[in-house]
């Protein structure tokens, strides 16, 4: 990776794992101490554990529309600032209403996917999948950190001390974004409303992009359904609850180490959908160690251990593949569709493994739905159409074209063109095109000859 790709990764990874910590931290305390506030129930606490989950899914597709239009950057800093926002009002605001509405307004700061669109914008498609897997990186240190830190600190301060707390962090974040992250000129595109439909309709009908949401669908849904279970293993297991982190933070940090070199030959020897099925089939392998190891601690870190490899894999492989897939000046909303497949996933999980352990008591049967979750999810992989390298790359175009549709049609015919997308405001041609066919130089001679 070049030195800018790596300041943007970090800058966009601070801006990530600062968002996460905050999201993390609260939840193993949430339920204890948001019962102590004014007007608070059972129900409410509810209510605002999963208001954040419902916000991040209604407002996803309208940050990536709008970061699709403006300026990326510009929408992840309006993003923070309602985060900050919503965090405010949650330290201030001393009853159980204020932790609802603050985890509202973080929720409507849906800046996930344009997070990880403008990282596919800014780095080369060979280092993409590396500046993901970062991410990936500091995600899953910010997860153990946030999950160990979280009780410590909030039997210091309490639940407003942590949303004060987070709120600072959030205003770093702020300025390491304004610092770190370059502007990025984006497509201008109209916005017209049937735009927006055949923007969203182009997205749906991608079939290898469907294959792509599935799979993330599919992972988060089978992550809930097993952090459902495997507490409950640990503690059969005779494990106390206390030491419970301790194993996380093993079977993560290894895994940590053993998926950078599988992401780095991955790419090499460019073999993703053969990876794609290998590590969706270490997942059920792993259902199945999960589904023998009541009582069995080495049976259930082996199956602990092969998931997080198998998850840690995928959670970089998936966002690379939608992101480098999805059809130009349609990125930020491809990644929103993208986004709330994950977070469907996470509710999906979360409700049908509540209900089987309120219903049946039955830690088996969970593990058999996570099995079979990952089948169905290897027999789509196996649909897969082979992955294309290609490269995006902006030309300018003659301020005397003035038929626009029948240069598009030129380009597109053109040999190692896989899209085209004709800029008329601004006077550019963005093409995707396969590396290994054609290139920029070829590109723009055809261009000028137009």
């Amino acid at each position: 990776m070049t030195s800018q790709e790596l300041k943007i990764t970090f800058g966009l990874g601070i801006v990530f794992t600062i968002r996460i910590f905050g999201i993390f931290m609260i939840l193993p305390i949430i339920t204890i101490y948001g019962k102590q506030l004014p007007d608070a129930n059972n129900f409410l606490v509810g209510i605002a554990i999963g208001i954040y989950g419902i916000t991040q899914v209604i407002f996803q597709i309208p940050y990536g529309l709008m970061s699709d239009k403006f300026n990326r950057k510009t929408i992840i800093i309006i993003g923070l600032i309602i985060y900050l926002l919503g965090s405010t009002i949650a330290t201030v605001v001393h009853s159980i209403w204020g932790i609802i509405i603050g985890r509202a307004l973080q929720g409507t700061s849906a800046i996930s996917s344009t997070i990880m669109a403008l990282l596919s914008d800014l780095t080369s498609e060979e280092n993409m999948s590396k500046a993901v897997a970062l991410i990936g990186i500091s995600f899953g240190i910010t997860f153990i950190i946030a999950i160990v830190a979280g009780p410590i600190i909030g039997n210091i301060v309490g639940l407003h001390g942590m949303y004060g707390i987070i709120s600072i962090t959030t205003l770093l974040g702020i300025i390491v974004a304004y610092i770190t992250i370059p502007s990025h000129h984006t497509i201008s595109v109209n916005y017209e409303t049937n735009f927006v439909k055949q923007q969203i309709k182009k997205i749906i009908n991608n079939y290898q992009l469907i294959k792509f949401n599935i799979g993330i669908f599919f992972l988060h849904t089978i992550l809930m359904l097993n952090f459902i279970v495997i507490p409950f293993i640990m503690i059969n297991a005779n494990i106390a609850i206390y030491n419970h982190w301790k194993i996380y933070l093993i079977t993560l940090l290894i895994s940590f180490i053993i998926v950078m070199p599988i992401i780095i030959y991955t790419e090499k020897y460019k073999i993703i959908k053969k990876i794609l099925l290998i590590f969706t089939g270490i997942i059920a392998i792993s259902e199945i160690f999960l589904f023998f190891s009541n009582h069995r601690i080495s049976l259930l870190c082996v199956g602990i251990q092969l998931f997080f490899i198998a998850f840690n894999v995928m959670e970089v492989l998936l966002p690379s593949l939608s992101a480098r897939t999805a059809p130009l000046g349609c990125k930020g909303t491809a990644m929103s569709i993208y986004s709330i497949s994950q977070f469907l996933g996470v509710s999906l999980g979360g409700g049908l493994g509540g209900i089987c352990l309120d219903l049946y008591n039955n830690i088996e049967l969970i593990c058999f739905i996570s099995f079979l979750l990952s089948i169905c999810w290897i027999l789509i992989n196996y649909t897969i159409s082979p992955i294309t390298y290609c490269n995006n790359i902006r030309i300018s175009i003659s301020h005397n074209t003035n038929d626009f549709l029948d240069l598009q049609k030129k380009l597109i015919n053109l040999n190692g063109v896989k899209d085209v997308l004709l800029d008329r405001k601004n006077y550019y041609a963005y093409l995707k095109i396969d590396k290994n066919i054609t290139n920029i130089k070829i590109i723009n001679n055809f261009i000028k000859h137009q």
